[in-house]
């Protein structure tokens, strides 16, 4: 699986690279031989392989040719992708008036509002409507479900993948494009007509009349940028972050407590399985709790519109929990592969999703090296013995200090080339804000999820309301701190040969270092 994937990921980067260079699929059949026709080629040879030569001395080719199969697929499966999407484009250029369906919750600005739809046909794009929120009146506002007639002057600003350099949008316009949005527009003028969504858009709207009912209960309790941090913690919702908040966290190295994650998805796993008591039920309630757990995971994921990281972490989850279902050991690394295997062939595009790198990279050094490291500190600590209730205390506390330090230093060296090559810094102080933050971000996540199944109550609502903004601003205060001292970060720009050799170092590094590594129970290391 994982030499599938590595074919993959270099035919999609091949396919990437290509755009604007060679149409792969226009090609004639003159003297280029078109890709396709290498993909069938490719395929045949694999299938003839698989069904006629089962010796040993087949295997090479056989997996050369798999290699290069799965090589060309990619490639081809990312010029599918553009092509689809340039056709979407190509739809709505020079529209005007535009019908269409309010897919997210508005996201308000200075003096507009910013509104995701979706046409009858399926293109998805931004308009920007004009709101005072002096003047506005919040029951002519469009919400989820509703449909929205829209008239633009100026047409709609499409997005694009090779947009003009000089252009100071182009980044941005790239970044819709790959999220498969056709562009934006403004509106001169625009009529709602109230509409009752069904299935999860009903959901979603339920919960944002919910959101908006807490916002106006919290507002009293705590501040913005508080209610900001928890609304991004556990819906999702980003809108209200401000810029020197978001910087702030930068700076202190934890910007990823605000994204929602594996991290995430793990208290609120950890606090299903306390409600249904599964720690304390028979074999057969246990199981029955995973499922339930499941199916809770891929609720919230839906409910928070299927952000990357988080579909990437409950693809895992439900492999792991359905493996522990039917007594299957398997291993992390190859369900990691199988996970991102499956996102990117639903969509190629999620190559250049950069959250989706750094998750992916993060979660592959804590299950490669992470892993080792962790269980030789626990050798090393039970070789010192723990008799007696107050070492185990200890040896907790310990685990815990230590796992987060080498959670901290395994995922800012397998994304610090990331973080340099997108963002221009290298945070200094991961380490200790990310000891700190740890214990601040699992506690408020699980005060927050009380917080929302007692909003039906009033009293109770704003009791734990109170605690919830407690935890956030002290989140905000740890995150102050660290920002304002001067070494916080260190201002420096990797380039692509740069990201390109750190990486085959770590490669590098991990293949020939790893032979003179013990084996403990993840299997990095020599065998005994």
């Amino acid at each position: 699986m994982r030499r599938v994937l590595v074919a993959f990921v270099i035919g999609l980067a091949i396919g990437c690279l290509m755009i604007g260079r060679v149409d792969y699929l226009s090609l004639s059949t003159g003297v280029s031989v078109p890709l396709v026709w290498v993909l069938v080629g490719a395929l045949l040879l694999l299938v003839f392989f698989m069904f006629f030569f089962h010796r040993k001395r087949y295997l090479y080719a056989f997996r050369c040719s798999s290699f290069l199969f799965f090589t060309v697929l990619g490639s081809v499966a990312f010029q599918l992708k553009y092509h689809h999407s340039q056709s979407d484009l190509s739809s709505l250029a020079g529209t005007h008036v535009v019908r269409g369906v309010v897919t997210k919750s508005p996201q308000r600005k200075t003096l507009s509002l910013a509104v995701e739809m979706q046409t009858l046909r399926g293109e998805t794009f931004i308009c920007y409507l004009n709101h005072d929120p002096v003047i506005a009146n919040p029951v002519s506002e469009p919400n989820i479900g509703d449909t929205l007639l829209i008239f633009t002057k100026h047409g709609l600003n499409p997005s694009s993948f090779l947009a003009d350099p000089t252009d100071e949008f182009a980044a941005y316009r790239r970044y819709l494009f790959l999220h498969e949005i056709v562009g934006t527009c403004y509106a001169e003028s625009w009529s709602v007509k109230k509409g009752k969504p069904e299935g999860l858009m009903a959901v979603r709207r339920m919960l944002n009349n919910q959101l908006q009912q807490l916002r106006e209960t919290a507002l009293p309790i705590g501040e913005r940028d508080e209610l900001a941090v928890v609304m991004a913690m556990t819906t999702g919702n980003k809108s209200e972050l401000s810029k020197e908040l978001r910087n702030q966290y930068s700076r202190a190295g934890v910007s990823h407590v605000l994204a929602l994650s594996g991290f995430h998805l793990s208290v609120i796993y950890v606090l299903l399985q306390f409600f249904l008591l599964s720690w304390v039920g028979t074999d057969k309630w246990r199981k029955v709790a995973r499922g339930l757990s499941i199916i809770a995971i891929w609720a919230f994921v839906a409910i928070a519109g299927f952000p990357p990281s988080l579909v990437r972490a409950a693809i895992m989850f439900s492999i792991l929990l359905l493996a522990q279902v039917v007594r299957r050991r398997v291993n992390s690394v190859d369900v990691l592969c199988v996970t991102v295997m499956v996102m990117l062939c639903l969509n190629p595009f999620m190559l250049l999703d950069v959250g989706l790198e750094l998750s992916v990279l993060s979660m592959l050094g804590l299950l490669t090296m992470g892993t080792w490291l962790f269980e030789w500190w626990t050798v090393q600590r039970r070789k010192r013995g723990n008799e007696g209730w107050l070492k185990r205390m200890a040896g907790r506390v310990a685990d815990f200090v230590v796992g987060s330090m080498i959670t901290t230093m395994v995922c800012s060296v397998m994304t610090l080339p990331l973080v340099s090559y997108y963002f221009g810094i290298v945070p200094i102080l991961s380490i200790g804000s990310n000891l700190v933050m740890s214990i601040l971000a699992t506690a408020l996540m699980a005060v927050a999820v009380v917080w929302w199944m007692v909003s039906w109550q009033p009293l109770l609502s704003a009791w734990v309301g109170t605690g919830v903004m407690g935890i956030a601003a002290l989140m905000n205060e740890v995150t102050s701190w660290f920002s304002s001292i001067d070494f916080a970060v260190i201002p420096w720009r990797a380039n692509g040969w740069g990201v390109a050799m750190w990486y085959s170092l770590i490669v590098l590094l991990f293949m020939y270092g790893v032979r003179f590594l013990p084996t403990y129970g993840n299997g990095v290391g020599r065998r005994k």
